[in-house]
C-alpha cells in the first residue's frame, strides 16, 4: 500500500500542535525549567518516542512554541489593520501601541505573558546563542 504524503505530512502538523499547546499550557503554568519532555508527551497523548520525533530537545520545543504565539498575534494584527499599518508610526505611536497591546495581553491572554518571562529567563539561564532562536525570530521579521 502506497504511503498518503498529504496525509503524513497533515498527520504531523497535528502531532506538532498537540505538543506544542501541551507545551504552551505546562510551562506558562509550572515554569519551563520545572516541566519535563516526558510530561509535555503525558499531557499531549503521545509517547516520548512521538515527543522526540519532532522535538529533540527542551530548546526546540519552547523556540517553536514562542514563534508560533508572537506569529500568530502578529499575523493576527497585521490581517486586522493590513500590511501597512505600522509604516507611517512615530516613536510615540509605536510605543502607545506595545503598551496597549501588553495590556491587552495581560487582560485577555494572560498566559502567553507568563510564558514569555519563563521563555525568556529559560533562553538566559541556558545559555541558548542566537542561532538557536532563528525559528522564533524569523516568524516576528
Amino acid at each position: 500500500m502506497a504511503r498518503n504524503i498529504e496525509r503524513d505530512e497533515k498527520e504531523a502538523a497535528r502531532r506538532k500542535e498537540q505538543l506544542m499547546k501541551a507545551g504552551f499550557d505546562l510551562f506558562s503554568q509550572y515554569g519551563i525549567e520545572n516541566v519535563s519532555l516526558q510530561k509535555v508527551a503525558d499531557t499531549a497523548e503521545v509517547s516520548v518516542a512521538t515527543m522526540y520525533k519532532y522535538y529533540q530537545t527542551k530548546v526546540k520545543l519552547v523556540v517553536a512554541i514562542s514563534g508560533k504565539i508572537w506569529g500568530d498575534l502578529w499575523r493576527q494584527i497585521l490581517e486586522e489593520n493590513g500590511q501597512d499599518y505600522f509604516e507611517k508610526f512615530t516613536a510615540y505611536q509605536y510605543i502607545e501601541f506595545y503598551l496597549d497591546m501588553i495590556i491587552k495581553l495581560y487582560r485577555e491572554r494572560p498566559q502567553m505573558l507568563r510564558f514569555s518571562n519563563n521563555y525568556k529567563n529559560f533562553i538566559y539561564h541556558a545559555g541558548i546563542e542566537g542561532g538557536v532562536l532563528n525559528e522564533h525570530l524569523d516568524v516576528l521579521k
